[in-house]
């Protein structure tokens, strides 16, 4: 199961409404999402209140995170290179990714 999520700058989200999210999906799955968060975990040179939930979240024994530090977004208003969005798959499928 491949699934995308958006999660703007303007929708506040919390770890449970993540955690609920992946009660949902059926295993092996993928998730590509457009967090708006930032984090040197990922890549980010910065930090913003959002990565606090989506650390914590990838804290989870279950999930691997696929990205590699390469930004994902850049942003033409202020040619800045981020990485905002995240590609996260479970345990069992994470291997097969290459």
């Amino acid at each position: 199961m491949c699934v995308q999520y958006f999660l703007p700058d303007s929708i506040t989200f919390s770890l449970q409404d993540l955690t609920d999210i992946l009660s949902q999906l059926s295993k092996p799955f993928i998730i590509v999402c457009d967090f708006n968060s930032r984090s040197p975990q990922w890549g980010s040179s910065y930090i913003n209140k959002r990565d606090n939930i989506v650390e914590k979240f990838l804290n989870d024994p279950n999930l691997i995170l696929l990205n590699d530090s390469s930004t994902t977004r850049h942003s033409t208003a202020n040619r800045n290179l981020t990485a905002i969005d995240l590609s996260i798959a479970s345990t069992i499928i994470a291997p097969h990714i290459k």
